[in-house]
Formats: structure tokens, sequence, C-alpha cells
């Protein structure tokens, strides 16, 4: 079973403005130190020196500014559950370190707006203009 960073957060639908609630109100992902539990707003913590088996790190603390593709396994199918829109999965959105928003996007709006599939990368570094940059290196099988 992976280990992740857990967000409470309630994400929006694009479309209606509804909450997109799961059973624990959190989103999973693997960024930093490894378990982590976070609130919107905090920033990312590291790792330092020597690793335990029940702690681990996912990531650069080099890359402030990127996007983290939510990747629970157990959730496949993101969808609003009063409009049934489809959704892509939520990102979440570092900046300077700190989460700072999370993004939902329509079924396939992420693509059509980054050129990337979100199966592309976990982690997306923002580039100085804006643009996202695929960082598969730090993706975790």
């Amino acid at each position: 079973m992976p280990e992740y960073a857990v967000l409470s957060a309630t994400p929006l639908c694009p479309r209606c403005g509804c909450e997109i609630l799961d059973a624990e109100n959190t989103l999973r992902f693997q960024w930093g130190a490894l378990p982590k539990g976070y609130e919107m707003g905090e920033k990312i913590v590291w790792s330092k020196g020597l690793l335990s088996r029940r702690r681990w790190t996912v990531g650069d603390p080099k890359f402030e500014d990127v996007v983290i593709i939510e990747s629970d396994v157990n959730i496949r199918v993101w969808s609003c559950g009063k409009c049934g829109t489809m959704l892509d999965r939520p990102c979440i959105e570092v900046r300077k370190g700190k989460i700072v928003q999370v993004l939902m996007f329509e079924a396939g709006a992420f693509e059509a707006g980054t050129g990337y599939q979100q199966q592309t990368a976990n982690c997306f570094e923002i580039g100085s203009s804006g643009n996202l940059v695929p960082r598969p290196e730090f993706d975790v099988e």
C-alpha cells in the first residue's frame, strides 16, 4: 500500500460549484515527507537525514512551484454528485513551497489547457511563464 500526504480540502465542481466530497474530505498525494497531514496554506514538510521505515520523501524541495496530481489508487473516477460532470483528478497547487489551492477541471480540460495528459506525470513544475513542465522523475510506482 503506498504512503500519501493527506490534504484536508473540499474541491469544488468547475461546472456547478458544488462541493466534491469523498468519505473523509481529503485528497491524497505524494510530495514531500510521507506520510503527513496538511491543511490549506501549510508549507510542504521535507524529511531531514536518514529516513526511517515509517517515513520517506517524494520530490525535491528545490521545486517550490508545482502542481501535484491527486494520487489515491482507490479512486478511479471523479465526478460531481450534483450535476454529474465527469472530472479530471484534482490538482494540488504548491507555490513557494506552500499549498495554495486545489484545482478541478472537467474531464479532458487539463490536457486541453496544458497539452499533457494527467498520466504523463504526478508532478508538474510551474515554469516562469506559468506553463507546466512534467517531472516524471518524481513519480512513485
